[in-house]
């Protein structure tokens, strides 16, 4: 059965976050023109293509600020959320390389593909988070792991004082980085930090929000794109303002070498705010409701497929197999339909493991106790509900 405390509005939001993010990686991994050819680069066709990856940090952004406003207020001990999600990703990290390595013995797919299966990719893929297989998932768990420390901080500041503190954070992780390229001030961790911050706010403070309606978020999402596609097009020229600034050719405002998502971490934050301001009927007794919130706890499984770097080489080179659509609308219908596809096969996929690997795993080791038999105490790893999603 749904959760009844899930909102369904976050649940939407969640996998729509990992929709935008999948989409990115569509674009980032494509083998057209004007991705490949060099000569596209000051073109505004290769900055737009370029500036695609403004959707993927909205993502990032939306998924961040979705977790950081569930837990907020919590200063409890986080070892149960961390265990849950290291659970969840060796789950997915491991069985992966060993099917690679298993089809490596028997010669199934062509060799370059299996390049990846070493005995360094081994041990990235059985300690997934301190290896880094995946930066978002080890960004975000270093953030778990500080959330309840930062939540007791802003406990004993004002209002005034933590939307202060959250400023200067974003002040040194990223627009620092907009004005000095080399600064070494901005990290993974930084960067979801910063969002984590802006969510605790939103929960903390909502009577200081101004209110959001979709036109506003609307307008200030293609506002934001529009100066990701100016940007990354005057950088791509290598104009008087590259030599200034001293950034590569990339699109310094979304992702890349030298780059601040800064205008996407706005975007995010403003669609986010509309969202947790509509009035819903958290109820569960809709076909709607019963479907998000069932599918919802998949997303963070089709992040960890596409993303794997032994998986997405094969996942993008099938999709790209064809030949490159010629002209703009049979880009856009074949870049539709190929996103959607990919999405719901991931996210079907991730449900059916979930349902019956993941989950009955974890459960079944939540419900593991040592029992002192001489004070009759028991200690527990805990006792999670299985379809809780482990980024809340």
């Amino acid at each position: 059965m749904p959760d009844k405390q899930r909102d369904w509005k976050f649940e939407f939001l969640r996998i729509v976050a990992m929709l935008l993010i999948v989409t990115t990686h569509f674009f980032a991994d494509d083998n057209w023109a004007v991705h490949n050819n060099p000569a596209q680069t000051g073109t505004w066709a290769g900055a737009t293509h370029n500036a695609l990856s403004f959707l993927g940090q909205v993502g990032v952004t939306l998924f961040v600020l979705i977790s950081a406003y569930f837990v907020a207020t919590k200063t409890t001990s986080p070892i149960k959320r961390l265990w849950k999600l290291w659970m969840q990703i060796f789950l997915y990290s491991a069985p992966i390389f060993l099917l690679f390595l298993l089809l490596k013995w028997n010669h199934t797919i062509p060799e370059h593909y299996l390049a990846g299966v070493t005995v360094k990719s081994g041990l990235v893929s059985f300690l997934p988070i301190t290896e880094i297989a995946y930066w978002f998932i080890s960004a975000y768990f270093i953030m778990t792991a500080f959330s309840p420390f930062i939540n007791k901080l802003m406990d004993h500041l004002t209002s005034a004082q933590s939307w202060i503190l959250t400023v200067m954070i974003i002040w040194v992780t990223m627009i620092w980085r907009i004005l000095n390229a080399q600064s070494q001030y901005y990290t993974d961790f930084g960067y979801l930090i910063s969002i984590y911050l802006i969510g605790a706010n939103i929960r903390r403070y909502p009577e200081r929000l101004p209110r959001i309606h979709w036109y506003s978020a609307l307008i200030c999402t293609v506002i934001s794109f529009g100066l990701c596609v100016v940007v990354t097009h005057a950088l791509g020229r290598q104009n008087s303002i590259t030599a200034i600034l001293g950034n590569p050719p990339t699109n310094l405002l979304t992702a890349g070498p030298g780059a601040s998502p800064i205008l996407a971490v706005i975007s995010g934050a403003v669609i986010f705010i509309w969202v947790a301001q509509i009035h819903t009927r958290n109820r569960v007794d809709t076909v709607w409701s019963r479907l998000i919130i069932a599918l919802a706890p998949s997303t963070l499984g089709i992040y960890l497929i596409h993303e794997n770097f032994l998986i997405k080489p094969l996942l993008w080179d099938t999709v790209f197999k064809n030949p490159e659509p010629m002209g703009l609308f049979a880009k856009l219908i074949f870049s539709v339909a190929a996103i959607i596809v990919v999405f719901l096969t991931l996210m079907l996929v991730s449900y059916i493991y979930d349902l019956l690997i993941v989950n009955p795993v974890i459960r079944g080791v939540s419900r593991i106790h040592l029992s002192d038999k001489t004070t009759g105490r028991h200690i527990g790893i805990g006792d999670h509900t299985a379809r809780n999603n482990p980024t809340e």
